[in-house]
């Protein structure tokens, strides 16, 4: 714990197993050699070729666009509208922003206040959507962006600037016409040459889910492609119960997900071109889904998840 610089005394219990688990002296750390990020590159780059000559415009490849094109095609996009439980995690995570960029230590609801009036002031899509509403919505995301807040707040140590905390910042890897791109809640570290330093981190409520391990992935894989040092940790921090999901990168993970990328590069270059008809896989995006009341795969697929006890309601 020596390395991250907070006595151990002043945390609780949880946010002392969460330092415990994300700090390594520099001794502990991998070291990858300039040859491991090269290669990667060269491999995507050349597995990327083909599909970006058949390209009409740009592919543009996010966690999103991944997940969708690997799991149900079929599933309409949703013409997305701002609502109270849309706009807390939104609010949430500015607020969490706000508390490790302060310098000052104002309580959580005031730092809910100056985030929801930052959004408001910025006059774009949620901003302008707050603006808009009644005392008693603005009430509601001010409750439930409280809560996300103080979760954050009594499940991690307080974030020291020489930790280099980025919250939200954007990854980019470019391919010819396709661009893979991402955005981690949060990353801590850096690297250090050829030993790796940065933790990767991503904020999530409800249960453990394999698609939260696959957005990791692709961030570490992107942000290895950027800077040519892959990232130390991958985590999921699930505010409501405390956990956190860590995994070590190594060279195999990021061979992986090169294969995820490649796959869902060719699958959405067909689909987008009209070569192949969407394809229909059930999975646990039917609870949102606009056409779940008449996919009788998607029924059954929910049945049985709810059977099994394996159906989380959280969004």
């Amino acid at each position: 714990m020596s390395a991250w610089g907070r006595a151990a005394e002043s945390l609780n219990p949880t946010q002392r197993s969460t330092l415990e688990r994300l700090a390594a002296s520099r001794e502990e750390r991998p070291r990858f050699p300039a040859e491991v990020a090269i290669g990667l590159r060269n491999d995507l780059g050349s597995r990327l070729a083909p599909i970006a000559d058949r390209l009409e415009e740009d592919l543009f490849l996010n966690k999103y666009k991944l997940d969708r094109v690997l799991g149900c095609e079929v599933r309409p996009e949703d013409d997305f509208e701002w609502s109270a439980p849309k706009a807390r995690g939104a609010v949430g995570h500015k607020a969490i922003e706000l508390s490790v960029m302060r310098r000052d230590s104002p309580h959580p609801l005031e730092l809910v206040d100056d985030a929801i009036g930052a959004l408001v002031a910025e006059e774009r899509s949620l901003g302008e959507w707050l603006g808009r509403q009644d005392e008693s919505t603005i009430a509601r995301v001010r409750a439930e962006a409280n809560a996300r807040l103080v979760s954050f707040l009594e499940t991690w140590p307080p974030i020291e600037p020489k930790w280099v905390p980025v919250l939200e910042g954007t990854l980019i890897a470019d391919f010819d016409r396709i661009r893979l791109s991402g955005r981690p809640d949060l990353t801590l570290g850096r690297a250090e040459g050829e030993v790796a330093g940065k933790v990767i981190v991503d904020f999530k409520t409800g249960r453990i889910h394999d698609s939260h391990v696959a957005d990791l992935r692709f961030y570490g894989l992107v942000d290895t492609l950027r800077i040519g040092t892959p990232p130390r940790l991958l985590v999921t921090s699930y505010l409501d119960s405390g956990q956190l999901w860590v995994e070590e990168v190594t060279e195999g993970v990021l061979i992986a997900t090169i294969d995820r990328v490649v796959d869902a590069a060719g699958r959405l270059a067909t689909l987008t071109s009209g070569e192949r008809d969407p394809e229909k896989r059930p999975g646990l995006g039917c609870r949102w889904c606009a056409i779940r009341d008449a996919c009788d795969e998607g029924a059954a697929f929910l049945r049985a998840a709810r059977d099994e006890g394996t159906l989380d309601d959280e969004i």
